[in-house]
């Protein structure tokens, strides 16, 4: 017998049980995005200068601001 989306039973029985468990990996890899991030505009201010684009004039201070910004957003800030 197949379900409406012509897929036999045994296979969308199995699909709801994996979809927590693919978010729940989703979610781990993009906090450890963001920590690897934040973590990197702190100890690596230097490599972080240098992906600055040269049209913007002072690369310490926006390597600083999103320092912030990635802080914020680790910390589930509202405001960003």
């Amino acid at each position: 017998m197949t379900t409406a989306n012509d897929e036999p039973e045994d296979v969308a029985s199995i699909r709801p049980a994996m979809t927590p468990i693919l978010k729940r990996i989703g979610l781990i890899l993009v906090f450890l995005w963001f920590l690897f991030g934040g973590v990197a505009h702190f100890s690596l201010t230097e490599v972080e200068m240098r992906i600055v684009p040269p049209v913007i004039p002072w690369p310490a201070a926006a390597s600083s601001s999103a320092r912030v910004v990635v802080t914020m957003i680790e910390a589930g800030s509202p405001l960003c």
